[in-house]
């Protein structure tokens, strides 16, 4: 493939992956795991490496996102609104990073 179209390529799914849905991003991400599945070691590297990226995103989200309190009577405790926004944008950047990758 050549290299602009490479680029093209990771740009427009970068501008699609936010916009998807609960459904399509599930099939996307199953669908990079298996062809990403005969270099298993790489995606696991991978996301050992970018490992504080996807933690810091989900910890932020976490607690700067206003909600309902993950554990009730702390004061400062995250919300679970924010948990749950963290994890699916740790999750679209993993399929994001895995994307990349493989092109």
């Amino acid at each position: 493939m050549h290299p602009g179209a490479r680029i093209l390529l990771a740009i427009l799914s970068a501008l699609a992956l936010p916009g998807l849905s609960f459904f399509y991003l599930a099939c996307i991400s199953l669908l990079l795991i298996a062809l990403a599945f005969s270099d298993l070691a790489r995606l696991l590297q991978l996301l050992r490496r970018s490992r504080w990226l996807l933690l810091g995103m989900v910890l932020v989200y976490a607690w700067q996102l206003p909600g309902a309190p993950l554990i009730e009577g702390m004061a400062l405790s995250p919300s679970r609104e924010g948990v749950i926004a963290g994890l699916i944008q740790a999750w679209r950047l993993a399929a994001m990073l895995l994307l990349i990758d493989l092109l």
